[in-house]
């Protein structure tokens, strides 16, 4: 009955993966090219050269704060906790919809268009 639905995941899995690969490279090279700004700031003997070393590594910080990785979706959840749930919706998109399907207790689903879309299924 889910074998379609744990194919979608696998496949949107595969490709976030890419993705994921894909910023962590990203990071590890701004990281990179980060210290190298503030070793050669802290050598540097022309003040007006430092601030600019500083200021360009401080750009590079904050670039790095701020990038959010891109998450791996899950579209089947089993056996979470009410704490773990509202994080995993949180994680995957937000706003969700009941349903009652036979044999579980309830189960929670996001719009399947998003591209992180999320079944989630709970046994009573």
């Amino acid at each position: 009955m889910l074998g379609p639905v744990y194919r979608i995941q696998s496949e949107r899995r595969e490709s976030a993966g890419v993705a994921i690969a894909k910023h962590k490279g990203t990071i590890e090279t701004l990281t990179s090219r980060e210290k190298e700004l503030r070793a050669a700031a802290k050598k540097e003997k022309d003040t007006g050269h430092r601030a600019e070393l500083e200021a360009e590594a401080e750009a590079l910080g904050m670039q790095i704060a701020g990038s959010d990785p891109p998450t791996m979706p899950q579209i089947i959840a089993d056996d979470v906790t009410p704490e773990a749930l509202g994080m995993l919706l949180d994680a995957q998109g937000g706003g969700a919809s009941s349903l009652p399907p036979p044999r579980v207790g309830f189960s929670i689903l996001l719009p399947v268009a998003t591209p992180t879309a999320c079944l989630i299924s709970m046994s009573s």
